[in-house]
């Protein structure tokens, strides 16, 4: 099971986070992800503790994943094409490999984790991919 781990978003589009195992909070955080360029509006943990979802709904398509044991983004995902608009919820199944993205729109879109998938070795990729939108 992965340290617990803050993840706090500020308004530059920066995520720090913060390793929260000991006594004290540490007033400089351990990591601080860049990735997003307007303010980090969504924040949210795989139930596992093993993935961060981030994004910001005051720019389109600004989302990403982090592997949170690592803390690196996954840089081949979402991919250039993906339609997520402005992203304005993130949620994770707790027992499959599910996470659900809301955007502005009104639209969910589904996709399936195969890292947390309980079947064989017929899923190929560990990338996100839709299955309903």
């Amino acid at each position: 099971s992965p340290k617990p781990i803050l993840a706090v978003g500020t308004s530059t589009g920066n995520v720090d986070m913060f390793d929260i195992e000991g006594p004290k909070l540490s007033k400089e955080p351990e990591k601080t992800l860049d990735h997003l360029t307007t303010a980090a509006t969504t924040l949210r943990f795989h139930p596992q503790g093993e993935l961060l979802a981030m994004g910001s709904f005051l720019d389109p398509n600004a989302f990403r994943l982090v592997h949170s044991g690592t803390k690196t983004v996954f840089e081949n995902w979402p991919t250039k094409g993906l339609p997520l608009q402005k992203v304005t919820a993130v949620d994770f199944c707790r027992r499959a490999g599910h996470m659900a993205i809301g955007n502005e729109k009104g639209h969910v879109l589904l996709f399936q984790l195969s890292h947390y998938e309980r079947q064989t070795a017929a899923a190929a990729s560990n990338a996100p991919r839709v299955i309903a939108s």
